[in-house]
């Protein structure tokens, strides 16, 4: 009977043993998690770069447009003395088409930059809740061995 009880009985030694092969696997996970957010994270950048750089060389590109037009009236202005009549209708949309396509460029990759990158903010929702269990294990398994303490001596 004594072999019986002992056989069903875990010993501490394989209990500590498949804690720590948790505990391992746990921070294996973990670490595949950060390694998974930080590899979104950087394709993330790099594509807020790639579009962030293209809608500043539209934004620039119009600016230019924009600064000959403006020195074109300016000169012309000046050669005539009076304001011009013919209005340059085409320069001015070209470069205020070029610059509201870039602002739209950058807004659209910002907003998208923002919606999709993580930060890491799933491995450390995960590690605070891997806390959390562990200072209620810990807690938990001290309350028992109180409890198993105060029986043992007061069965004494």
């Amino acid at each position: 009977m004594s072999e019986h009880a002992r056989l069903e009985t875990p010993s501490w030694a394989g209990e500590w043993g498949r804690l720590f092969s948790d505990l391992v696997d746990l921070l294996a996970l973990r670490r595949q998690l950060a390694e998974l957010e930080v590899h979104n994270d950087l394709q993330q950048i790099k594509r807020l770069g790639i579009f962030g750089g293209l809608g500043l060389t539209q934004c620039l590109v119009g600016m230019a447009v924009l600064a000959v037009l403006a020195g074109s009236l300016i000169d012309q202005w000046i050669a005539t003395s009076v304001i011009p009549t013919s209005h340059p209708w085409g320069s001015l949309l070209l470069g205020a088409g070029f610059v509201v396509c870039g602002l739209e460029t950058l807004r659209r990759s910002w907003n998208r930059f923002q919606r999709e990158f993580s930060g890491l903010k799933e491995s450390i929702a995960e590690l605070r809740e891997d806390a959390a269990w562990l200072r209620e294990w810990s807690v938990s398994e001290s309350l028992k061995s109180n409890v198993a303490d105060e029986a043992s001596a007061g069965s004494s």
